[in-house]
């Protein structure tokens, strides 16, 4: 009775109670009928506690017992309802982030990745689900990724690795991770990002930095004290070898020099001659 009234469309529980009391009450009352008419219909039909309770037992368990399956039945729905959207909004979740997404098997197999990250690699969805992680990650064989979900927990891990691409090429990835139990399974979930633009400019804004560094400590040095001779004034390095004077300042700074003669060096070496100091 309950199948057909479910078949019904009816969707009031009240309106479901009361049509079930009745048909109840009716298989009572057709009970009771029946039993009189064995006993015959001259007969004096005697009322006991046994047709009575049999009578009237049906009447209050029954609608009690339908009220509690039909809650049982409202609960089991909602939660059903409740799991589906669930999952379909973490699934939704990892196909519109822009991360980078794959879950993978205890066997290091694909289980379940995003468009973004087979663009990442330069795969396709359906060909990124035949690959296992050592086919990506430069860092992992099959031996190190079995030992790697043992560790992995709910917790997560957070670390940098390379992946290589389709084409070959290397990039470099931030991943997070955390394990949990699916269907008896192990699997281990990765966001990725690639930070190879990043790195890059870390490393230049670093060998920026360490030239600057270099230019800074030279210009010091010629801040500081320097040795020269009092006689030919050439100039003693840092390696100990006596320099001209021109070529020290050249080698730490970028200062050139043009030679010419001051007056009075000009008269002495060149007495004869009419030089003057505009010259």
């Amino acid at each position: 009775m309950l199948f057909k009234i479910e078949n019904m469309g009816l969707k009031n529980d009240v309106l479901k109670t009361i049509i079930i009391t009745i048909g109840s009450i009716s298989l009572s009352i057709a009970i009771t009928y029946s039993l009189c008419m064995i006993w015959g219909e001259n007969q004096v039909i005697r009322v006991d506690y046994t047709l009575l309770i049999s009578f009237i037992a049906p009447l209050i368990i029954t609608p009690i017992v339908c009220a509690v399956f039909i809650n049982l039945n409202n609960k089991l729905k909602e939660t059903e309802r409740q799991l589906k959207d669930e999952i379909h909004w973490r699934r939704l979740l990892i196909k519109e982030s822009r991360d980078a997404i794959a879950v993978i098997d205890q066997n290091g197999k694909v289980f379940m990745a995003n468009t973004q990250f087979a663009d990442m690699l330069g795969y396709s969805v359906e060909e990124v689900h035949q690959l296992h992680i050592w086919d990506w990650d430069t860092q992992l064989n099959q031996e190190q990724y079995l030992g790697l979900t043992e560790d992995v927990s709910s917790v997560g891990l957070n670390f940098e690795t390379q992946h290589r691409c389709r084409d070959g090429r290397i990039i470099d990835v931030e991943v997070s991770n955390n394990g949990g139990v699916y269907g008896g399974k192990k699997l281990i979930l990765g966001i990725c990002r690639d930070v190879t633009d990043r790195k890059k400019a870390e490393s230049e804004k670093s060998a920026l930095i360490d030239k600057l560094e270099k230019a800074l400590a030279e210009i010091k040095t010629l801040q500081g004290f320097i040795p020269i001779c009092a006689s030919c004034k050439k100039i003693r390095s840092e390696k100990g070898y006596w320099e001209q004077i021109e070529q020290y300042i050249q080698d730490r700074s970028d200062a050139q020099f043009s030679h010419s003669l001051c007056p009075k060096c000009a008269k002495e070496l060149y007495p004869d001659m009419d030089i003057t100091s505009d010259q």
